[in-house]
Formats: structure tokens, sequence, C-alpha cells
């Protein structure tokens, strides 16, 4: 049992002062007392509900974190840091953080169920602890992992875009491919920890995927795959019994202000080219190269500030901090509150709708020969509606509950949804406790609760989830439980 993720009383005392303090900055920044009170409240319950999580062995320990340290957890505090109260840049304040409540809430008594559900069952599949094994499938995850980039680079598939999951070619499995890496790191940790007699989560070859897998994501464009490999990291190190320390908090606040001062705006500017015309591997090494040397030259990076400031501004409604602050702004509620003022002003998406898009579960390789088209994605519609535009906004399942079933059901909503989901995460993935494969599972979709849609947890589970299971299970036969051989791969 990982004892580190687990609530001590000191750690309750300190959690309670903590937000004891942020109530009392958010009064003295002029947050409404009420708005206070609820933050305070969502604060105070959140590590419990986690905690609830992790005794029933579910992946949702990591989900439930991630998707609040998105939406809220972050924000609250840098709205302080900002000196700003909390309650403004909202398109509805109050009832944005009212409804935030009943979900965090709704994932609580979501656990219940969940254990009847899962109980003290694991997945369908139980992955191999044999650091042969571990070895050997990290090699076969990097060779899929570079199959992938070849492939994609090949067929000349979109890297910003996702044309290649509408076409019906089956083409979005080289994305899945692609998203490996996290596999090999998670696999390696494993490996190193088990032959250090636990002692040890880091080896060489970690780093190395750390640094393959930091680049990959940046050649592919995508914040997400950049740092998928480090999610998969802690998540392990937490799955196998580590515990955080202050150096890893100090550790974390440093990364995390390279990647907004460095990192991130590299990226957004690197799309910028991407998209406006096809370069070479070469022209987009160079290009990004480049633009990173200039970035970290004060009077170079003069050049791309006009242009940052008009992207971050583009996002109008987004802009939580009162102006631009760069990818900051993707951590704030703003766009459930726009969820909850499209379905007052508008017209709610409908729950017909809703379910209708389960049938994202299934591949487009097959419905496309029986005639059969998806519905429009519920925050498709729902952007299309408040910007005029689809360039998906990453609303978040809550946003997306919400748009669809509207304020009197949304409570329910949220407990049917995540029992679903976290009940087929668990089938697929198993339990987190000493689990690589629920590890690198989470790695692959660690923000979609929070940014994406119900469409997309469907397609996650049922195509993406459902194709690496099989993978494991035919790597496992093919090599078996041991290995094919211990030579070479037994010293840590």
């Amino acid at each position: 049992m990982p004892q580190g993720v687990f609530l001590t009383f000191p750690k309750i005392v300190v959690w309670t002062g903590m937000c004891c303090l942020l109530f009392v900055l958010q009064i003295f920044m002029g947050t409404n007392i009420i708005q206070s009170i609820l933050t305070l409240i969502i604060f105070f319950i959140f590590p419990f509900v986690i905690q609830s999580y992790v005794k029933i062995n579910s992946v949702g320990a990591y989900v439930v974190g991630a998707t609040f340290i998105k939406l809220f957890i972050v924000s609250q505090w840098l709205k302080v840091a900002f000196l700003q109260a909390a309650d403004t840049n909202l398109e509805e304040p109050f009832l944005t953080v009212v409804f935030l409540l009943q979900g965090l809430v709704g994932l609580w008594v979501a656990v219940f169920p969940l254990w009847v559900l899962t109980g003290r069952r694991g997945g369908v599949f139980k992955p191999s602890q044999n650091p042969t094994f571990l070895f050997q499938l990290a090699l076969f995850s990097i060779a899929l992992c570079l199959f992938s980039i070849v492939a994609r680079s090949y067929l000349n598939i979109d890297r910003y875009g996702d044309a290649e999951s509408l076409d019906g070619r089956g083409f979005v499995l080289f994305s899945f491919l692609g998203q490996m890496g996290a596999l090999a790191v998670a696999a390696f940790s494993v490996r190193v920890h088990i032959l250090s007699g636990g002692r040890r989560f880091v080896d060489r070859y970690v780093v190395a995927m750390l640094i393959f897998g930091f680049f990959h994501g940046i050649w592919e464009n995508q914040r997400t795959l950049m740092l998928a490999g480090f999610v998969a990291l802690a998540a392990t190190y937490l799955s196998y019994g580590g515990r955080v320390k202050k150096g890893h908090v100090a550790l974390v606040l440093l990364a995390a202000a390279f990647m907004q001062v460095i990192v991130f705006p590299v990226i957004d500017i690197q799309r910028s080219f991407l998209k406006s015309r096809s370069p070479t591997a070469l022209q987009t090494l160079e290009s990004t190269a480049d633009v990173a040397s200039n970035m970290l030259n004060s009077s170079e990076r003069e050049e791309y500030d006009d242009s940052l400031d008009r992207l971050y501004r583009s996002w109008y409604t987004r802009l939580y901090y009162g102006e631009p602050r760069g990818f900051l702004d993707r951590f704030a509620p703003n766009p459930f509150g726009e969820a909850i003022e499209h379905y007052k002003n508008l017209a709610p998406v409908g729950v017909s709708h809703f379910v209708g898009q389960m049938s994202y579960g299934v591949p487009n390789l097959i419905l496309k020969p029986l005639g059969i088209e998806r519905p429009i994605r519920s925050t498709t519609m729902m952007e299309a509606d408040i910007f005029q535009s689809a360039t998906n906004m990453n609303y978040g399942v809550f946003a997306d509950l919400y748009a669809s079933l509207g304020g009197d059901y949304f409570f329910l909503g949220c407990i049917i949804v995540s029992v679903l989901y976290f009940a087929s995460l668990h089938l697929i993935y198993g339990g987190f406790r000493n689990n690589y494969f629920a590890a690198f599972g989470f790695s692959t979709s660690y923000f979609v609760f929070a940014d994406s849609d119900f469409a997309e947890i469907v397609f996650r589970i049922t195509i993406q989830g459902v194709m690496y299971l099989i993978l494991l299970m035919v790597f496992t036969f093919l090599v078996g439980r041991d290995g094919l051989s211990a030579r070479g791969v037994t010293r840590a």
C-alpha cells in the first residue's frame, strides 16, 4: 500500500491551515464571501475524495487529482498571487463554483458503486513484474513508438490536426502507438525499483526515455505527449509506494516555471509555422531550435511577444487572470463557466445527443462502410454557438455534462459517468497499486476528463485502451511472463 498518498493527522492539519489561509486571502482580495466559503469546502474535501479512490485501488485517484488541479486548485492560488478576487473574469462565477462542488461530491459518491463493481478484483490481465520482462516490454514499446513516428511521417499524417481519426482509414491507431514511449518509462522505472530493492526509481534508461519523450512531444507539437513520460514516472512512483517530498514539490514548481516561460511559448510559436507550411523534419528541428534559442535571449524574444500576445488574447473569454498569462490560462474554471452561460442564454445540447456520443466508442473504420455517421460532439456544438468556430476549446467532461443535461441532472450525471469511466479504466488497466500499466494508461489521458468531453473518454477506453491491453497480452504470450532471457538485464 503506497503510504505516501494516505492522509495522516499532520497532513490534515497542514492542508486545513492552507485552506483557511486561502479563504482569508480571498476575502482580503474582495472575493464574495459565499464564493470563498464554497471554495473552502472544495479545497477541504478534495484530498478526502482522492483518498477514497486510493482505498478502493482505483486509478480514479489520479484522474480526480489532475481534473481539479487543472480546473480549480491551481487557479485559486494564482488569483491570490495576481492580487485578484477569485470571482472576477468568469461568466457565471457563483454557479461555476456551485457546480464544481457538486461535481466533486458526485465523484465522491461514485466511490461506493465503484467499490461494489471492482471490489478487490484487478483488471482483466495482470502484467508481469519480472525485471527481464519489464526490460523487453520497454524495448517493445520503444519500437512501436518509433514505428509510429516513421509511419505517420511516411503517410504524411498531419501532426497538428486530427483528421486521421475521422476519415475511417484507421490511421488514428498510429497516434495511439506514438504514446507508448510512456510505457517504456514506467517499465524501466519499475525494473530499477525492483532490482535496487526499492531504493530507486530512475536509472539511465528512464532518463533517456524522458528526454526522448520530451523531444517527441516537441516534434509532434503536443504538450500532453511531451509530459506523458514524466506523468508516467510520477504515477509509477506513487503506485509503488513512493512518498511526495519537499524536494519533489520544489522540482515541479521550478519545472512548471520553465515550461511556462520557455517551452510552452516555443510550442505555440512552432504551431504557426507548422500550420502555415509543411516543413521537412530537418526544417522543423532547425526552426524549433532557433525559436528556443531566441526565447532565451531577452532582446531576441521581443519579436515573438506581439504574436504570442495576440494568440493568448484570442482566447478572450479564457483570460481568467485579467490579461494573457500564457499556458496558465489553461488552469482556470472558465470553460465550465462558458457551458453554464451557454445553457442559460442559448439552449441545452440535449440528453439524446449526449447519449449519441457513445458511438465514438466504435472506430470510423467500421462505421464508414456501414454508412453510419456519428453525431457532432457536444462540445463542438457548444463552441459553434458561442464562438462560431470549431477549434477544440478544451471544455471538459463537467462542461459537457452541464451543456447536455443542465443543472437539474448534473449531479446524477457526474455519478453515472464517473462510475462508467473509472470502472472501465479498472477493467482495462487494473488498479493503480503496484501497477505500471495503470500508470501508463493514466499518462496517455491525464487531462482528458478536465479538458475534453464524454465522446473522447469513450474512445480512449474502447479503442485506445483496448488496443494497449491487446498489445500487452500479445507481447506476454510471445515472450512469457519471465521474458525471453535474463542475460544483460538483471542489474540495476
